[in-house]
């Protein structure tokens, strides 16, 4: 199966994210999904590796290559009939998944080997968890011939006993790239949100001036209906993706696609959704966004066209509590330049793939507004349960500007121009775009996440680019029985066409 994480181009490139595969004559040597793949394997004769095809994990429906260490200095497995000709094909892949980082060797012999010296040998390290290695034919030909190819062998250097290892999609063929054709949403596995189902909300910014937001929103799963809270209170034409930070919550999604998303440590179909609608055709005005499972994981080419999307068509960038995914390591250039708060300490996946959250401080102080802004113009800001939210430690980004801080100066909102595109970040702690909130600590007689969503649907208006415009005197939002709060109330300004121009 076509599962990625960290790609090794080796004598040629190294680095992480999301690569998909380029046109091209394939060959699939094993994906292990046939039972019978096994037997175009052997673990020679000296008893030092047990081999069956299993899931990694119980629940995994994907099948691997289980390699199990009994003992031995080089364990290995051979391929039994290996193809002959491999001239036709840019690279040799194969996945490992390891419980550590360990040495791992391949050797590929030609007809005429004889030795070490006349043999391509390549030695290298796999990373803990998901390791898709890519061996250049440019580099093998440099030994052996193409063309003559007699045996393949993959072997372990002094590990220890009962290590196990799982291998998997061992192919020959092209090269992987970071351009992924754009995929309709209709064809993927996810469900655009709609409206059909309402919930009592105050529609500040319903017959808005200009037409509706075009935005893309990512998501998680467990709180994806928060894309529909916003599209009630904004006009909004969304195209929506989900991507939870929970693996076991991420593979069902929206819908019964349970095993078909992705499982631990494995979200190259959510890599793909979001490099296929990032480098796609669609225009949008503003991102909505947040990161999962970290930034890093997003994969280059969906990297790339966002900072392109921002930074030369003048997108709006609204993201909340951006992290790069990896324990104690710094920020990677791209996501400080895409971001107005910069610096958390990141949170991180460890090999049993839930999340755990960083190691910086965080807060629940009171909030107050530092800066005079459109955003936070007319937000009731002392509406905000802010006793029952987290804010975490970041730092402003330069030439950022701080509009809401908390009491104790941990920045929660910040703006920022990044080359034609304005950028919107939250410090908040949360699992998606929505803030967690602690519910024991929250009001339960009014509905205080209106305030939150008008504040998050301004900040998307001012990302996008649009202006908000106070044109005579406001009029007072008509009270529908059904979205009423009597705690709570809003009014709009309008143009002369009764559309909408701002609201508080």
């Amino acid at each position: 199966m076509n599962y990625l994480y960290l790609l090794v181009v080796l004598a040629v490139l190294c680095f992480g994210g999301a690569v998909f595969a380029a046109g091209g004559p394939e060959l699939v040597i094993s994906d292990f999904e046939n039972p019978a793949d096994i037997d175009k394997w052997e673990a020679g004769d000296s008893g030092s590796v047990a081999l069956s095809i299993e899931p990694r994990i119980v629940t995994d429906m994907n099948k691997m290559l289980k390699f199990a260490v009994k003992g031995g200095t080089y364990p290995g497995i051979s391929l039994k009939r290996p193809p002959k000709d491999w001239s036709p094909y840019d690279v040799l892949s194969i996945v490992v998944w390891s419980p550590s980082a360990i040495p791992f060797g391949i050797r590929v012999d030609d007809e005429n080997s004889r030795g070490y010296a006349t043999r391509y040998n390549k030695e290298m390290n796999v990373v803990e968890g998901r390791t898709l290695i890519q061996i250049p034919m440019a580099d093998i030909a440099k030994s052996i011939d193409l063309k003559k190819i007699r045996s393949v062998i993959f072997f372990l250097m002094s590990p220890p006993p009962g290590l196990v290892i799982y291998l998997d999609d061992i192919r020959l063929g092209q090269a992987r790239s970071d351009k992924v054709d754009f995929i309709p949403y209709a064809d993927r596995y996810d469900l655009q949100p709609t409206m059909e189902i309402a919930t009592p909300h105050i529609p500040v910014a319903r017959n808005l001036a200009g037409g509706p937001l075009k935005a893309f929103i990512l998501t998680g799963v467990g709180k994806g209906r928060e894309a529909v809270e916003l599209m009630q209170r904004m006009d909004c034409d969304v195209s929506a993706m989900t991507w939870d930070r929970s693996w076991d919550v991420n593979t069902w999604g929206h819908g019964n696609f349970y095993g078909k998303r992705g499982h631990i440590q494995e979200f190259n179909l959510m890599q793909r959704y979001l490099a296929s609608s990032m480098q796609g055709p669609e225009k949008f005005e503003v991102l909505l966004m947040f990161t999962p499972i970290g930034w890093n994981r997003f994969g280059p080419g969906a990297r790339e066209a966002i900072l392109k999307r921002v930074k030369e068509d003048g997108v709006g960038l609204v993201m909340v509590m951006p992290y790069p995914g990896e324990e104690k390591k710094p920020w990677p250039d791209d996501l400080n330049e895409v971001c107005a708060l910069v610096g958390m300490e990141s949170d991180f996946m460890p090999s049993h793939g839930y999340m755990k959250w960083g190691y910086g401080a965080r807060t629940s102080a009171a909030w107050n507004i530092v800066r005079q802004h459109p955003i936070v113009d007319g937000i009731a800001l002392a509406g905000l349960p802010t006793s029952g939210m987290t804010v975490e430690k970041y730092n402003a980004a330069p030439n950022a500007e701080v509009l809401i801080q908390t009491q104790d100066g941990f920045p929660v909102m910040a703006v920022r121009q990044v080359g034609k595109g304005r950028v919107v970040t939250f410090a908040t702690r949360a699992d998606s775009l929505t803030p967690n909130f602690n519910m024991g600590r929250v009001p339960s007689d009014y509905r205080f996440w209106e305030v939150w969503f008008n504040l998050f649907n301004r900040a998307a208006y001012w990302a996008a680019g649009r202006e908000f415009t106070k044109a005579g005197q406001p009029s007072a939002l008509p009270a529908d029985p059904a979205n009423q709060d009597p705690c709570l109330s809003a009014q709009q300004w309008k143009d002369a066409q009764g559309k909408v121009t701002d609201w508080a």
